[in-house]
């Protein structure tokens, strides 16, 4: 199944999603999967084997990736899902190789609820890059919106509500999940969805929300988009910089 598509700078097409790599009367297994294009439609044989890139970081089934991206230095990232119920986030170089300095050896797993709620589990399948490398990933966590922000080495942004993580957005409603993501010339991230007060099978409506994260110094504009992100009483200086009294 492919489940993002995305044209590189050089016009070359990666369609990412799942792949089965494994299937027997005992076991199952799914697997990242990548495939990328050269602009004429045939397979890239400089990446991966033949074109293609399979990632297992988990031995049972259900590796989804819903979002893929490709960074400035060409590197690509993907986001998605894993059956141990966490949001998985991995980065591959041009060749397709895992970069090993991303994350715990080319990935992070984040668990995001504890435990199943009403049978859900934790999905990616949305991303956004920040101006300044950290990525934001939106999805589901349980059965509410939720966001994870990494910093640029794949480690969560600990900045961010203590835990790199923002759960709960669900305005007292059943079911709410993240599907795309932008962010506004003053830094702060728009979010579309849908939620539910039946559940994931109840009747959906379009849902949007809008956050900061990450600012300082309370003025409205997100740190990354301020260029003075620590000037709490808005006089244009950073507090550090203030004279002494």
């Amino acid at each position: 199944y492919a489940y993002s598509l995305l044209r590189q700078s050089d016009g070359k097409l990666v369609a990412a999603g799942s792949a089965l790599v494994k299937y027997d009367d005992s076991s199952r297994v799914e697997s990242f999967a990548l495939l990328r294009l050269n602009e004429d439609g045939s397979k890239d044989e400089s990446f991966g084997i033949g074109g293609v890139v399979t990632t297992t970081l988990d031995t049972r089934q259900g590796h989804k990736i819903y979002k893929v991206i490709q960074q400035l230095d060409g590197k690509l990232v993907v986001a998605g899902s894993l059956p141990t119920r966490g949001f998985a986030v991995a980065r591959y170089n041009v060749d397709g190789s895992l970069d090993m300095g991303f994350g715990d050896f080319g990935a992070k797993i984040t668990q995001m609820s504890p435990g199943s709620a009403f049978g859900y589990k934790d999905e990616a399948l949305s991303m956004l890059s920040l101006p300044d490398g950290r990525l934001v990933v939106g999805g589901l966590a349980g059965s509410t919106m939720a966001l994870a922000v990494y910093t640029p080495d794949g480690a969560l942004d600990l900045t961010v509500n203590g835990t790199g993580q923002i759960q709960g957005i669900a305005w007292g409603r059943s079911y709410s999940e993240v599907d795309a993501m932008i962010q506004q010339p003053d830094g702060r991230l728009l979010l579309a969805g849908v939620s539910s007060d039946g559940g994931k099978y109840g009747n959906m409506d379009f849902t949007l929300a809008r956050l900061f994260i990450g600012d300082s110094d309370g003025d409205g504009m997100m740190d990354t988009m301020d260029p003075f992100p620590l000037d709490t009483d808005n006089n244009g200086v950073n507090n550090v910089d203030e004279p002494v009294p």
